[in-house]
């Protein structure tokens, strides 16, 4: 490929020779802007606001025409017009970047899985599923400005993905290859725990494999996480898939996913704003203990407790007003009963719905808050979880250079204590402001200790 635009990882531009320097993260978040709408115009203003993630400088218009100047002139010089490739004003306040042919990984990506959902052979779906996803090199827009329609877009793109690898996994049991079915699944299942169809698909995977207890043990796992994150019930693609393993029927020949599971989609679903209809997986909140297992018994500490659980159910509704004022009242119950260990919690899951709402003031305050809550080793979870909160927030609000530090401290910490979760959260945050390739590499290990313990 003569000149290739990526998307699917670090946003870059790789010639036959090198991949050109973009610069600041202003400059890829504004590119990523023009490329999600290749060959469509894009206004200064979108692009204002794909790369500004709080309130935008006066002179904002200038700094767009500015790093516009700047990419032109990077394309021209990388031979990117030689290939058909044009970055132009259109009018005084838009642009247009016109690509010609598969230049871009994200349409190749989209070409691949709509080509293996025509074939008629398993093994020639597989072939084109697993070059689609081999285009990926990390998270999606990595190195980009956490704007909000970026942020809408990576969410969109990652999406696509995960239904691609729940194709990939069922094309494997067609062909009765249960085992890598099971490899395909479990990584993405434990990245995305409270993703059901995900946990479905790989319950059933483990029992076609022969490996039924360990199904069973994926069901109560995922059945508890639901249960304290969004006091749900399991659905009915995991319900059914339990019932399958407990009344020991004999799996079908071609069929891995749980019983009446949506088939995947081949093409990329519909883009929504972030926040609509349920999560499928919250990478930075910990699970809430039941009342007996707080620090200071009491209800008091119990109804904070409850709180916490319900705030999450109701970010999952997408009401962060209710969530956010839920575990501020968790806060002031946990301090009457003197339960530092639920204060710490609340104040943590406080933070990040504040984070989700935009909040970034205010997400910053309650972090520092919780940090400020010293409650020795058995608080180091709740701590990396602070502390990436507080490097998120402080990203939001322009101080990049102390958000770093605060992020490489979280994800250090993690690394060190052996908590894999909470450094992949860290590691996500920092990909997302800097494309770094020691940040990539120690994403994917930390990602493949996780999948290895499970």
């Amino acid at each position: 490929m003569p000149v290739e635009f990526r998307l699917l990882g670090a946003v870059s531009v790789a010639t036959e020779s090198e991949e050109l320097s973009l610069g600041p993260a202003k400059r890829r978040s504004m590119l990523a802007a023009l490329l999600l709408r290749a060959n469509t115009v894009v206004t200064t203003d979108q692009l204002i606001e794909a790369s500004w993630e709080h309130a935008p400088p006066a002179h904002a218009h200038t700094v767009v025409q500015s790093h516009v100047s700047h990419l032109r002139t990077l394309l021209h010089d990388g031979g990117a017009a030689g290939r058909g490739v044009e970055l132009t004003a259109q009018g005084p306040a838009a642009y247009v970047l016109r690509l010609t042919g598969p230049q871009l990984d994200a349409h190749r990506f989209d070409e691949l899985v709509r080509l293996a959902a025509h074939q008629r052979r398993p093994a020639d779906s597989i072939l084109m599923l697993r070059e689609a996803l081999a285009l990926w090199r990390g998270p999606a827009l990595a190195g980009t400005v956490d704007s909000e329609p970026l942020r809408a877009a990576a969410h969109t793109l990652t999406e696509t993905r995960l239904l691609t690898v729940e194709d990939l996994a069922h094309r494997y049991g067609q062909l009765g290859e249960h085992t890598r079915a099971v490899t395909v699944l479990r990584a993405e299942a434990v990245a995305h725990p409270m993703r059901e169809s995900l946990a479905g698909a790989l319950m059933v995977a483990l029992y076609r494999a022969g490996r039924r207890p360990d199904a069973i043990d994926w069901y109560h796992r995922t059945r508890r996480l639901l249960a304290d994150e969004i006091g749900a019930a399991p659905g009915r693609v995991l319900q059914e898939a339990y019932g399958l393993i407990l009344q020991h029927e004999e799996p079908g020949p071609t069929d891995h996913r749980a019983p009446n599971a949506p088939a995947p989609s081949a093409a990329p679903p519909r883009e929504r704003p972030p926040g609509q209809g349920r999560r499928t997986t919250e990478p930075h909140l910990e699970l809430a203990p039941p009342p007996e297992e707080t620090a200071a018994p009491g209800k008091r500490a119990d109804e904070a407790v409850g709180l916490v659980n319900l705030a999450v159910a109701q970010a999952a509704g997408d009401d962060l007003a209710e969530a956010r004022e839920s575990c501020a009242r968790a806060v002031a119950l946990a301090q009457q009963a003197d339960d530092r260990q639920t204060e710490i919690l609340a104040y943590q899951h406080l933070a990040r719905h504040c984070l989700t709402a935009g909040a970034h003031e205010e997400a910053l305050r309650h972090a520092e808050s919780g940090l400020a809550l010293r409650l020795g080793d058995g608080s180091m979870t709740r701590r990396v979880l602070l502390f990436t909160a507080r490097g998120e927030a402080l990203a939001a609000l322009g101080k990049c250079e102390e958000a770093l530090m605060q992020l490489m401290g979280a994800a250090g910490l993690a690394e060190r204590e052996g908590y894999d979760e909470g450094a992949c959260g860290a590691l996500s945050v920092l990909l997302r402001m800097t494309a770094e390739e020691e940040y990539q590499q120690r994403y994917e290990q930390a990602l493949a200790r996780l999948a290895a313990a499970r």
